[in-house]
């Protein structure tokens, strides 16, 4: 190839950097390319959410379209959960259980449980060997809570069509979570971040409620000490633990209703800016001896980093009032947001180091492409070139911004002893419904209020369900 020809093709590479800068800088984050979607469900509008997240399917998997509407069918696709598909199935099952279709539900939850199985990430060289792209790059792993609440949401979805498999989902909610806490992942490093997570009490309590629905009272009363150890003071599940050790499920006579209320805007990831910790500096340069067996300088300045943002934060209990009657008020069991805080401020150490490696890595070939064109006497293109990758490092990387943001703020539970009959049960924020109360049977009701400002939807399980009458 001749110089000239050769000088060409380097003023061609300088040139296509410089312009593909702005597009690389002006890419929308994942909340913002979600905010629509996020929009209409906040409002209720479950239809409206479903189809922005259709649009989101179409652009970011081969998905054929003609199964979107279709769960199990697009639940089997296997396109459905390649790269951010995995967040859309999540996403659009919340939109299904909010339309009132919680057996499509469970279908896309089980999918995205599988899968997110299947990218749980242990190993400190999986997780630097892919930082060279921005994790935004990466299929999603899904956050550590969202492996739990999808297998919270699975067992109450299950117990809307009668509970056919929402114990073996409480218990898995309860195995995940020690999976978890008991990962390895940065113990070798000296900071292993899953091991300053608290244990959630909201498996702890479903599994009790469900061993107490089959009188296995013992065992109900096992799980719902684990629950107050973990929740700390809360009277709902005080209760449980003195109703279980007495004997005495439920009153003569009465039947049980369980109410779960999914309520309030759950967190969403922004972008946010964090200065290099030394903690941070020193896993990273622990990370990089580790893939390469040598030591290298690192890119010591700020980096972009996800940032938890709360919406609807203390969300206020619900009082419950039957037949017009107050009788009780809901308990918080879970708070999302907490939970999402705490698990990205510990995961936060390693997320920085990330970052500097990888800006480290860039500035290195950086440093190496404009040195070999020096040499060529390209020195302008070197200089281009050399800026144009040195502002990949810094501008142009986007903090990893994906999360699933249809989750609720807090999760709260009440427990109802009321007289055999049709009731009708109100929940604040909710319209009311009719549940059939049979003597030593137990309903559940699920409210979701996606908005604390706004009346949501109520669903009664199938077997304690009043259809109105038809016109």
């Amino acid at each position: 190839m001749s110089s000239a020809r050769t000088s060409l093709s380097d003023r061609r590479i300088g040139r296509a950097l410089v312009l593909a800068l702005p597009l690389l800088a002006g890419c929308a984050t994942w909340s913002e390319q979600t905010g629509e979607a996020r929009a209409r469900y906040a409002a209720g509008e479950f239809a409206a959410a479903e189809g922005e997240i259709d649009r989101l399917f179409a652009r970011e998997t081969d998905v054929d379209p003609a199964v979107l509407g279709h769960p199990d069918l697009l639940a089997r696709d296997p396109d459905a959960a390649e790269g951010n598909g995995v967040l859309l199935l999540l996403e659009k099952g919340m939109a299904r259980l909010g339309g009132g279709d919680a057996d499509g539900a469970i279908d896309l939850f089980r999918r995205a449980r599988d899968e997110l199985d299947s990218r749980y990430r242990n190993d400190v060289l999986d997780f630097v060997g892919a930082a060279v792209l921005d994790d935004a790059w990466l299929d999603y792993p899904g956050a550590d809570f969202d492996h739990v609440m999808v297998r919270v949401l699975l067992c109450l979805s299950d117990l809307l069509l009668g509970g056919g498999d929402a114990v073996p989902y409480a218990f898995q909610i309860g195995a995940k979570q020690e999976e978890i806490l008991g990962s390895e992942f940065g113990v070798e490093q000296g900071y292993a971040p899953r091991q300053h997570y608290r244990r959630l009490a909201i498996g702890a309590y479903l599994e009790g409620v469900l061993r107490e629905r089959t009188l296995d009272l013992g065992g109900a009363e096992r799980a719902y000490r684990r629950a107050r150890e973990y929740a700390g003071e809360n009277a709902l599940i005080a209760a449980a633990v003195e109703r279980a050790a007495s004997g005495v499920p439920v009153s003569e006579g009465r039947g049980v209703v369980h109410v779960f209320r999914l309520v309030g805007r759950g967190p969403v990831l922004v972008e946010g800016v964090a200065a290099p910790t030394t903690l941070a500096t020193r896993l990273a340069g622990l990370a990089v001896t580790l893939v390469t067996d040598r030591g290298a300088a690192l890119v010591q300045a700020p980096v972009k980093v996800p940032v938890v943002a709360v919406t609807d934060a203390g969300v206020p209990s619900a009082p419950i009032a039957v037949d017009g009657e107050p009788v009780a008020g809901t308990e918080t069991i879970l708070d999302v947001n907490r939970v999402a805080q705490e698990q990205l401020e510990a995961n936060l150490p390693w997320t920085i180091a990330r970052a500097l490696i990888r800006r480290t890595l860039k500035a290195t070939a950086a440093s190496y492409l404009e040195s070999h064109l020096d040499r060529r006497n390209k020195g302008e293109v070197a200089f281009v070139t050399a800026a144009a990758l040195n502002f990949l490092s810094t501008a142009a990387e986007r903090a990893d911004t994906r999360s699933w943001s249809s989750l609720p703020a807090e999760l709260q539970a009440a427990r109802l002893e009321l007289l055999p009959g049709e009731r009708t049960l109100a929940v604040a924020g909710a319209p009311p419904v009719t549940v059939r109360i049979t003597p030593g049977h137990e309903s559940f009701v699920l409210v979701l209020q996606t908005n604390p400002r706004r009346d949501g939807v109520a669903f009664v399980d199938v077997t304690s369900r009043v259809e109105p009458p038809r016109p």
